[in-house]
């Protein structure tokens, strides 16, 4: 029921911040390249990567590709590539620091349902928390907005607090 649900939506935008990080290369990747082999991503989906390392759009096909063959002890298949070629219609990369106002209005270009994904150090979540804010990109009007960060979240029990409150915000 829940995948037909998600093949009825507006559109949707996976927005990650720190594509190129250890969190992305390790597991998001691979679960997003393992969920177009099953089918499991909607055909109207974007998925928009973000890091401050410049790339083409061929390149970050590219990077998706050889993060994909990298040894890793969640991912260990072959990769179809008539799977990948699919995939790389979805992807989309903006090479741009977390803090550059002008990143939030490249983002305003992605409408529908989003999803925020935060695959950044905690030490970025502020600044990209009042971004969006300020860009109005956290609004919800016709479509949905969601923010997620990955666990552990802070360092010790203080900056746990001080992210929550953030997101509370």
């Amino acid at each position: 029921m829940l995948l037909g649900k998600m093949n009825q939506l507006n559109s949707l935008n996976l927005i990650i911040f720190g594509i190129t990080s250890n969190l992305a290369q390790i597991k998001l990747i691979p679960v997003l390249y393992d969920m177009a082999e099953k089918g499991l991503l909607p055909e109207n989906m974007s998925i928009v990567g973000i890091a401050r390392r410049p790339m083409s759009q061929k390149e970050f096909q590219d990077y998706f590709y050889k993060t994909l063959l990298l040894e890793n002890i969640h991912h260990k298949h072959e990769i179809k590539r008539e799977v990948f070629k699919k995939l790389c219609q979805k992807l989309h990369y903006i090479a741009s620091d977390a803090n550059d106002p002008k990143l939030y209005e490249q983002l305003k270009a992605y409408s529908g349902n989003k999803i925020y994904y935060l695959a950044t150090y905690p030490e970025l979540y502020k600044e990209i928390f009042e971004n969006l804010q300020r860009s109005g990109l956290n609004k919800q009007n016709h479509d949905w907005v969601r923010l997620m960060v990955e666990k552990p979240i802070g360092h010790d029990l203080k900056s746990a607090h001080e992210i929550k409150k953030l997101l509370l915000q």
